[in-house]
């Protein structure tokens, strides 16, 4: 039953993005932005309890639906344009049918792994899970709970978590995994929906039954490791990456201010996305400095940033400033280690398959398409960024890389199978002119 009512809170949810992420409709149906609609609404729903919390407003079920659904019909004439479109399943062929059948029970099997055993993510215990619990019973955002772990980690996943707790009146830590799963359910969704529209639709479901299939991606969402928050964030630096190449393309307003709420709720899952959030805006600088896009019209990303303000005016005011890092140090005496054990976490293929292989292998040919230099960009310079961390680093990179890593890489695996599918797609379509 608690399962149950956590998939309706996660529609309700998905509902509340969509009211922002329709301004990506144009003449595609729901199902396209379902996963854009999500990852909005997961960020609204924690921005609602951290907004009562700083007023001082009680986090009751009550009303929070209430305000859910005067939030609804202030904008029922957005919702009521929903259309699923058409999936006529007799007209696909055997091919289709059969990775359709593929993704389906891939994400199936990964469903019944989250129903059938609870938490044992060591960060979903010690740190995302355990704050929100604590949230829950004080409330409100009590900053008691950051000095008690010494750690200043945004708060999105946690309040989102406690967001499920207040309607399943107590906290489930089983059922609240759904919430995980459902990051890598969108996930794959993602991939499928961007690559649908530019490389056509069976390359399409199989790059999502590449995600969906990979050992790593299957652990954190559903298995062993779901209650940690990498797979999250890899879902919201992909779609965030998504809506800046749509709003370049059609350079308006709006989009820029969807970019921006999906930037700022990127920069408050885990502090790793203040790289890629920095990153995604030093390209729309430079969009704007090629004269590609307005100043005019970027401007309206900073609305999205708000809440980032106010979380560091919040951990500024209750002395939240912890950090892995504070003796940074470079030692490029390290350098070697470093790249040994990134090397090894690409080669490993019980964790991703030939992904990284052949992503490895192909490297010659990325660096030549052109249409995919942003994405080239932020791939790398976010696992050089992750590298200098570990050249800095107060601990042992051959003890804290294995530790992390493969949780590192799933910062980054959408756009890579993005990067290899349409890098293919542009030299078959190549050979056959």
């Amino acid at each position: 039953m608690n399962e149950l009512l956590v998939i309706s809170l996660i529609f309700i949810q998905i509902l509340m993005g969509y009211i922002f992420s329709r301004f990506l409709l144009k003449e595609q149906s729901f199902l396209d932005v379902l996963p854009i609609s999500f990852g909005i609404g997961v960020g609204i729903s924690s921005y609602i309890l951290f907004l009562f919390s700083i007023l001082k407003v009680p986090w009751s079920p009550f009303l929070l639906l209430l305000f859910s659904i005067v939030l609804f019909i202030l904008y029922r004439d957005y919702l009521s344009e929903i259309h699923l479109g058409k999936i006529k399943f007799f007209h696909f062929n055997l091919i289709q049918k059969i990775l359709i059948a593929l993704n389906v029970l891939t994400v199936g099997y990964t469903f019944i792994q989250v129903l059938l055993r609870p938490l044992y993510a060591w960060d979903g215990w010690a740190i995302w899970l355990l704050k929100s619990k604590v949230f829950y019973y004080d409330r409100f955002l009590n900053p008691e709970i950051f000095h008690q772990v010494k750690d200043s980690y945004p708060y999105i996943l946690s309040l989102n978590s406690t967001f499920y707790y207040l309607f399943l009146g107590r906290p489930d830590d089983k059922a609240v995994l759904i919430g995980y799963f459902a990051f890598y359910l969108m996930s794959g969704l993602a991939i499928y929906t961007i690559l649908k529209k530019r490389i056509g639709f069976t390359k399409a479901l199989i790059a999502s039954f590449l995600f969906y299939s990979l050992q790593n991606v299957i652990r954190h969402g559903g298995r062993f490791e779901a209650g940690y928050s990498d797979l999250a964030l890899g879902f919201y630096i992909f779609i965030a990456f998504l809506v800046f190449k749509e709003s370049i393309m059609e350079q308006s307003s709006k989009l820029f201010f969807v970019l921006g709420v999906v930037l700022g709720i990127t920069s408050l899952v885990k502090q790793e996305g203040l790289l890629a959030v920095s990153l995604i805006i030093s390209l729309v600088l430079y969009s704007v400095m090629r004269h590609r896009v307005k100043l005019s019209n970027t401007l309206y990303i900073f609305w999205g940033f708000i809440p980032l303000i106010f979380w560091i005016f919040y951990k500024w005011h209750y002395s939240i400033s912890y950090s892995l890092y504070e003796n940074f140090n470079i030692q490029m005496s390290r350098f070697d280690d470093i790249v040994f054990e990134f090397l090894k976490e690409l080669l490993n293929i019980q964790n991703w398959n030939l992904l990284w292989i052949v992503f490895l292998i192909s490297l010659p040919i990325l660096f030549m398409i052109r249409k995919i230099r942003f994405e080239m960009y932020l791939v790398f310079t976010i696992i050089i960024g992750y590298a200098i961390v570990f050249l800095g680093s107060p601990h042992d990179p051959v003890v804290h890389i294995p530790n992390t890593i493969n949780r590192l890489f799933l910062h980054i695996v959408l756009l890579c199978i993005y990067l290899l599918f349409i890098a293919f797609h542009e030299i078959s379509q190549k050979n056959s002119q």
